[in-house]
């Protein structure tokens, strides 16, 4: 994140100063964008937001793990329950009556 964060920088200010902004706030393109951020910012104004987004990255990942964590452990109850088992083995019988039907092994 932190490596490329002041390409997203770059990119996202761009984006911001679209054909409906006025001619001498427009970027003209990435070198242009690159100099006018050093220039009225400086080296700061490249990871302007940098504190944001780690924290948005790092709850993310948090919510992401506690998440798995939950549907991990929900399907293992699930699968461990002995109604479970008992549809899985009917499905088994009828899939080899079914096979015998048919024709097959």
């Amino acid at each position: 994140t932190m490596a490329t964060y002041w390409l997203v920088v770059v990119k996202s200010r761009m984006q911001a100063t679209g054909k409906g902004t006025p001619t001498d706030m427009q970027y003209r393109g990435t070198l242009h964008t690159l100099a006018t951020i050093w220039r009225l910012e400086g080296f700061g104004g490249f990871f302007r937001g940098l504190r944001a987004k780690l924290l948005q990255t790092a709850l993310n990942a948090a919510l992401m793990l506690m998440l798995k964590e939950q549907v991990y452990n929900a399907t293992k109850r699930l699968l461990s329950s002995p109604s479970v088992l008992e549809g899985v083995d009917q499905l088994r019988r009828s899939s080899r009556t079914a096979a015998m039907l048919i024709g097959g092994p």
